[in-house]
């Protein structure tokens, strides 16, 4: 029994459109490589084919993934500096804020559960 290896709609749209259907295949295992490894294939792709890899469609997939994993690491790299920057500045305000919020709900919470207790020892209510 023979296995098949694409299915009608992988026919169907490799004959809409051949690089399309190439790019949809090869991108999601590419994606799962790490920038080294991306790399790596680029400099193979390279090598094989001198300066006519840029015209191939691979290499412009590599290059792609390779441009968009720099723009992550660089955005992630300015948002950690500008958090750590943030938390140097502010200096710890958020313990302050905190008891400032809190405090005040802490005492209604209190001066209720007293009015609910009903009258402390040595002091009369007058139920009048």
């Amino acid at each position: 029994m023979t296995r098949r290896l694409y299915s009608a709609g992988d026919v169907r749209s490799f004959a809409r459109c051949p690089e399309l259907w190439w790019f949809e295949r090869r991108r999601s295992d590419l994606t799962r490589l790490d920038a080294a490894e991306l790399q790596r294939r680029r400099d193979e792709l390279q090598q094989e084919y001198g300066a006519a890899a840029a015209g191939l469609p691979e290499d412009r997939l590599l290059a792609q993934l390779l441009a968009r994993r720099q723009h992550v690491a660089r955005g992630k790299a300015y948002h950690q500096a500008h958090a750590t920057r943030a938390l140097r500045t502010r200096g710890g305000c958020l313990l302050p804020l905190m008891l400032a919020m809190a405090l005040p709900c802490l005492a209604a919470l209190l001066l209720r559960s007293l009015d609910d207790a009903g009258p402390i020892i040595g002091t009369e209510r007058s139920t009048r």
